[in-house]
């Protein structure tokens, strides 16, 4: 289990409806209007407008500000506001519409960007998208670019073609030359790099895995699966290229923590074989976003743990495409065929109430104090998450707040959510790590707070 110093706790609201029977037998039915599952809140983003689109490719600056997306339908999207809004960015071909546009890379400025297409060229830019130039990884002959990744300077990057090859530049682009991770054979590769550029993760889409430590310069086999062939058509890789996630087109899914001497199979869909199509990580490797043909998958401790996250409520979708902050606080995810979506994962801030009761009220308040404190009637645990069962408070009531924290004080740290019905109501906090917590919940009537209620304890395991 990886344990992290500075406490970074992410939160989900599951707001549940219930009947007297299903009280008493403790039965929870989901009613919620709020797209939240698992560990981070999605909302539907729109680069093309309210249009079905076939998202292909993503990349996303450090700080989740500055966003591009293309679809195999033509069009590629810059968003410079986190995903609020977008714009329609043309590298400079005619028309552009026409275009696969099917691998996207980033520097962590977002300033260079390099565009490949399916069945035609590479390009590039420096300034964000505002203009574009031509790059030629082969030379100047149009092929079917399927992936491509770049160190956090725009300095160094990789580009390969389907059932030919790698290419490497280590100048921004002036140059390329190819590199071969596995000898002059034809493959098609999916590759990773970190953030120096020094490290570099090639996947045959047909056979090995192959580990460069010096920018390409050698390149050596590792085995996550044993000494067999894979399709490898998933790679991910932290900053510092310590931590590693890769994954079959049609089977399981590996990490390494050491720089990909040592792996192990990890099971974000149970003991199942599945078609993985991507997956991103935090620049420290603890927060990760995987998918594949159906579903989303998320961990916020390095892979130990997953949820399943549902941008799209619970349907199976052939999510293709995704991306997470080097901070882990935004993520991006489409849909083949389908729509894209904006994820948030903010931390909590520290709680400043005290344990006997709510802060006092600004003395312009003349909202009413909620009339009595939450019944907090169970704490259940479920992996690395509590859920929170309680009744809610009578009487004029606006938002709840729940303190936690690591003794009976149960006031390190709060979150709040606004709600103001009267049924039996759940609340899920996620990604706690091992350990005996505290938690307890009040209501809140505009600026009025209430009572708490009385604490309860859980064990992680």
């Amino acid at each position: 289990m990886h344990l992290q110093i500075i406490f970074v706790y992410r939160y989900t609201r599951i707001v549940r409806k219930f009947s007297l029977t299903f009280l008493l037998a403790l039965i929870i039915t989901l009613f919620s209007t709020t797209t939240v599952f698992a560990a981070v809140t999605w909302e539907e983003t729109q680069p093309g407008g309210d249009t079905i689109k076939s998202w292909a490719s993503s990349a996303m600056s450090s700080d989740g500000e500055i966003m591009i997306v293309g679809n195999q339908d033509g069009g590629i999207y810059i968003s410079t506001n986190g995903g609020g809004s977008w714009t329609d960015t043309d590298p400079g071909i005619f028309p552009p519409d026409n275009y696969n546009w099917y691998t996207l890379a980033m520097s962590s400025n977002g300033q260079t960007i390099l565009a490949g297409t399916y069945s035609d060229r590479v390009f590039l830019t420096t300034d964000g998208g505002d203009n574009w130039s031509e790059t030629q990884p082969a030379g100047d002959i149009g092929a079917n670019w399927i992936t491509s990744s770049m160190s956090s300077d725009g300095e160094v990057m990789l580009a390969s073609i389907e059932d030919v090859g790698v290419y490497m530049t280590t100048d921004g682009g002036d140059n390329w030359s190819e590199t071969q991770p596995a000898g002059d054979v034809d493959s098609s590769w999916y590759t990773a790099i970190s953030s120096s550029g020094e490290t570099m993760l090639a996947g045959q889409g047909s056979g090995r895995l192959y580990r460069s430590t010096n920018t390409g310069g050698a390149w050596s086999e590792i085995q996550p699966a044993g000494a067999t062939n894979k399709a490898w058509t998933v790679v991910a890789m932290s900053s510092d290229g310590e931590v590693m996630l890769v994954g079959e087109s049609n089977g399981r899914l590996y990490l390494s923590t050491d720089g990909g001497d040592n792996w192990s199979e990890t099971q974000p869909a149970g003991d199942t074989d599945k078609f993985w199509t991507f997956s991103s990580m935090s620049s420290d490797g603890q927060a990760i976003l995987t998918g594949n043909s159906q579903r989303l998958y998320f961990s916020s401790n390095g892979g130990d743990a997953w949820s399943e996250t549902r941008p799209a409520s619970d349907t199976n979708m052939l999510w293709q495409i995704g991306k997470i902050s080097p901070d882990a606080q935004v993520l991006l995810a489409g849909v083949y065929d389908g729509r894209l979506y904006l994820g948030s994962n903010l931390p909590p801030t520290p709680n400043s109430t005290s344990s006997s009761g709510g802060s006092a009220p600004a003395q312009s308040c003349t909202d009413a104090m909620p009339m009595n404190s939450p019944d907090l009637f169970s704490v259940t645990p479920q992996g690395l998450s509590t859920v929170i069962n309680f009744v809610p408070v009578s009487g004029s009531n606006s938002s709840y707040a729940i303190s936690y924290g690591f003794d009976t004080n149960a006031d390190l740290f709060a979150t709040s959510f606004n709600y103001s019905g009267t049924d039996v109501m759940s609340y899920s906090v996620n990604y706690l790590f091992p350990g005996t917590w505290y938690f307890k919940i009040r209501g809140q009537n505009g600026c009025m707070p209430g009572e708490w209620s009385g604490v309860k304890s859980v064990r992680i395991l």
